[in-house]
């Protein structure tokens, strides 16, 4: 009865490795309210931005925020406060500075969208996108597509000798995993520290945080000097 039950719990760790849990491990993952509420008006100027020809009252944004955005309320009074956005007869508009910050994201969205469908076409790029569109500079999206030619050229993380490098490709078949990567700075164009490697373990240093990989992420991911 023993045996069989070690050999249950063995079963399920190794299905666990299979999916590809704990292929990540981040120091500090943590975001706060007030990162939440910024990216929530960031989608609300961008869903304003995209629908400006249309009147768009608060039913309408609570429609369209009700799956992610618990701050409704709040980011609309800032926003008005910020003179980002305006309210008049019951319906929401956008001011110069307010249709700007709009654009900026939607834009960034839509190139993030693109990188990704050219990279592949296992994920959902624009649910990816919508994510990643809050963590990104456009800075790390330009550079995302300038190493993006240089990915041939990579060589896996696993066998990388120096103790630098920057990104040019990430190789792996978990979209959600990608995500979350890409989210923390382990994106192509982005440049590492490898602080220390095992057997089965690398700790790097990415924007001045650390993050523990297995050897089988480091394996998908590919750097050069």
């Amino acid at each position: 009865m023993h045996q069989r039950k070690k050999g249950r719990e063995s079963q399920k760790r190794k299905r666990r490795r299979e999916k590809g849990w704990k292929r990540v491990e981040i120091q500090p993952l943590q975001i706060n309210a007030e990162e939440i509420l910024k990216r929530e008006e960031e989608d609300i100027l961008k869903f304003l931005f995209e629908n400006k020809e249309k009147k768009i009252n608060f039913p309408k944004l609570d429609k369209f925020t009700k799956k992610f955005n618990i701050f409704l309320n709040e980011g609309l009074k800032r926003l008005l406060k910020e003179k980002l956005i305006v309210l008049q007869n019951g319906y929401y508009s956008l001011t110069p500075a307010g249709e700007d910050i709009g654009g900026k994201v939607l834009k960034k969205h839509m190139e993030i969208e693109y990188f990704i469908k050219s990279q592949t076409n296992k994920c959902d790029a624009h649910q990816m996108a919508h994510i990643l569109e809050h963590s990104l500079t456009e800075n790390a999206i330009q550079g995302m597509f300038t190493v993006s030619s240089l990915k041939e050229q990579g060589i896996p993380l696993s066998q990388f000798k120096l103790p630098s490098g920057t990104i040019v490709d990430i190789s792996w078949n978990s979209c959600n995993l990608m995500t979350k990567l890409i989210s923390i700075g382990i994106f192509p164009g982005q440049r590492i520290q490898i602080l220390s490697k095992s057997v089965n373990n690398y700790l790097l240093e990415v924007k001045r945080s650390k993050i523990a990989i297995d050897r089988i992420l480091a394996k998908v991911i590919k750097l050069i000097p």
